[in-house]
């Protein structure tokens, strides 16, 4: 009976396994660590990207209040990367809400503030220069005891022209209340208002731009996922 041999070498094998076992241990959780990272990153580039196009932005302070939380470490478990913004003011843009005022309400910027027309509702700019909060100095104005809400508002009048002021806060019973700017000539002023304060609470409509750019992000997980383990295919020396 003829009888075959055959010889195995099983080094290959073995140098094989060793990888494998080197890709479970290290290769895996460096590659999961990895992408959680990326997605976070890939995050935060869309979220300011639905800033910037759903916003009307004063500065670029909220577009850079966004910060990343990367993760650390090798145990999956305990692995997170986190995206979010320090600007307190952004989960109530997310989620909604009310906003409350102080003693003199909520400040509201007009569209008048934004340099257009008187009434344009929604306001589409952001408030001029001029008109900020931070520049605005208000003239001083004595009331009179007695006298009738149009008394009083023709009397701040005088005392903002007298002051070389152009904004003067008014509360009347007749007007909104808020910051007035004073156009025209002196003889015959009007007022226009740039910082409505009327109301003690403003609803805050919820505009989700971090769970829009979150829930884009996932749509990439695979893709990010799959490149980040063939990195570890590629260190590891198995092609994949």
């Amino acid at each position: 009976m003829a009888e075959f041999w055959i010889r195995i070498d099983t080094g290959d094998a073995r140098h094989l396994a060793e990888k494998l076992h080197k890709l479970a241990h290290r290769g895996v959780p460096y590659a999961t660590r990895n992408t959680l990272n990326d997605l976070a990153f890939e995050a935060r580039k869309r979220w300011k990207g639905e800033m910037e196009e759903r916003f009307i932005l004063r500065n670029h302070w909220t577009v850079g209040s966004v910060r990343v939380d990367t993760a650390k470490g090798t145990i999956l478990a305990t692995m997170q990367s986190r995206v979010g913004s320090i600007a307190d003011y952004m989960g109530l843009q997310e989620r909604g809400g009310t906003k409350t005022g102080g003693k003199h309400g909520v400040r509201v910027p007009t569209a008048v503030a934004a340099g257009q027309g008187v009434g344009t509702r929604p306001r589409t700019k952001q408030v001029r220069g001029p008109n900020r909060m931070s520049a605005i100095q208000l003239a001083k104005v004595k009331q009179r005891s007695g006298s009738s809400s149009g008394q009083q508002v023709a009397a701040a009048v005088r005392q903002t022209i007298a002051a070389g002021k152009r904004f003067v806060f008014l509360e009347s019973d007749q007007d909104r209340q808020g910051m007035y700017k004073l156009v025209g000539g002196k003889r015959k002023p009007r007022l226009q208002l740039v910082w409505d304060m009327s109301a003690g609470a403003v609803r805050v409509p919820s505009t989700p731009t971090l769970w829009d750019a979150t829930n884009e992000t996932r749509r990439h997980l695979e893709a990010f996922a799959v490149r980040r383990i063939r990195e570890q295919l590629r260190l590891a020396g198995i092609s994949g």
